[in-house]
């Protein structure tokens, strides 16, 4: 697929002087948003000269652009600076690109000695980045219309179910409806966002999965599709997927036992066991206890594993599936050795038990069995994926 730039209707542009220029001054060029507000405004205005007077510019395709040099590339103590190319701009003005889009415009068109680069361009950004963009090239086309949907919207209330939309990236999507959403109740970690476990989404295909939105301000225009998916088949398979019905049961399933790993970091084995009716524990520990000399392709042996770590506990609350990843700590066969975290006051970790071959598995209200591993549901193909190779 092309890529996608953002091309604005209209730039402006800041100045500093600067001797080693053609026009003896370099420029900062930024742009209008469409509700016309300047982008990058705040370090545009601490970066050029207050004394230079800046200037707008429609951005339309303009030839004339010549290149100059390269700048930046090196290292002084701990300053480094990425390289650059400076071109020149017809408005009598110098700027800089990025390696990488020059490299891109030369795939795109001619650079003539003393003439410089032959077509028009305009200026397009990638996020927060400049990017040089040929009129003539195929992502000029496909940005133009990437532009024109950022301002483009589509209500909630007109979103008919069977209908396609394309996103403000240009993602055709078919609307199916706006469905129940369930999600694990994960509690702990200080970096996780709260989620909330039971919500209402808008939900959509993308003729491969499943996309479901909090919101539609992602959602630009109609689009049109020749065969029209399904709907009574999607939505079927959506309910029978692992956020379309509540979680009915947890229970434990025998996990096959594998051959060792040469390495042995990727040698982790995740286990379940039930602590008390209804609450599950999930470990880790390294199989044969950091001993390796049983390497090779032989059976993991259980029986050397003299600790292991609790990575999360669950339960299941009115079909919603909580997850506790406080509930952390090691313990050793030994009991010498045991170290828990002790979050928020819990002080009932447990005593330390031999592993088994076992793994903790929901049933859904659909009839549907997933495999739980570190709060995620995993499809039966994604299951036993992780069990040819690692948890």
């Amino acid at each position: 697929m092309s890529q996608q730039f953002y091309i604005p209707d209209k730039i402006k542009v800041g100045f500093q002087k600067r001797d080693d220029t053609f026009t003896k001054k370099l420029a900062y060029v930024i742009y209008y948003d469409m509700k016309g507000e300047l982008r990058k405004e705040k370090s545009w205005q601490g970066w050029r000269d207050q004394k230079i007077a800046p200037q707008d510019f429609e951005n339309l395709p303009t030839e004339g652009f010549v290149l100059n040099k390269k700048v930046g590339g090196y290292k002084s103590s701990w300053n480094y600076r990425d390289a650059h190319v400076r071109v020149y701009d017809p408005r009598d003005f110098e700027f800089e690109i990025s390696v990488p889009n020059l490299l891109f415009i030369l795939t795109q068109c001619d650079c003539s000695r003393g003439k410089g680069l032959e077509g028009k361009f305009v200026y397009a950004w990638e996020g927060t980045e400049l990017v040089l963009l040929p009129e003539r090239c195929e992502d000029f086309q496909n940005s133009k219309k990437y532009t024109v949907l950022q301002a483009s919207k589509v209500k909630a209330k007109e979103l008919q179910p069977g209908a396609s939309y394309l996103t403000k990236k240009q993602l055709c999507l078919t609307y199916l409806g706006k469905f129940d959403y369930y999600q694990t109740d994960e509690r702990g970690g200080y970096s996780r966002k709260k989620e909330v476990p039971l919500s209402k989404k808008f939900c959509f295909w993308d003729g491969k999965t499943f996309v479901c939105l909090d919101n539609v301000s992602s959602i630009a225009a109609t689009a049109e599709l020749q065969a029209p998916p399904d709907l009574a088949e999607l939505t079927q398979l959506y309910y029978k997927g692992p956020h379309g019905s509540p979680i009915k049961e947890l229970f434990l399933k025998d996990i096959p036992k594998r051959e060792r790993r040469r390495e042995y970091w990727r040698d982790m084995f995740t286990w379940v066991y039930e602590e008390k009716p209804g609450v599950y524990v999930e470990c880790r520990c390294g199989y044969d206890s950091y001993n390796n000399s049983n390497e090779g392709k032989t059976p993991h042996n259980l029986d050397k594993v003299d600790h292991f770590t609790t990575r999360y506990k669950y339960e299941l609350k009115d079909g919603i599936l909580i997850a506790d990843s406080y509930y952390t700590d090691s313990k050793y066969k030994s009991g010498k050795h045991d170290r828990g975290y002790n979050h928020g006051g819990n002080h009932d970790r447990p005593a330390y038990r031999d592993p088994t071959y076992k793994a903790i598995w929901a049933r859904l209200e659909s009839g549907e069995e997933y495999k739980l591993v570190e709060g995620s549901l995993l499809t039966p193909k994604e299951a036993q994926s992780g069990e040819e190779s690692d948890d």
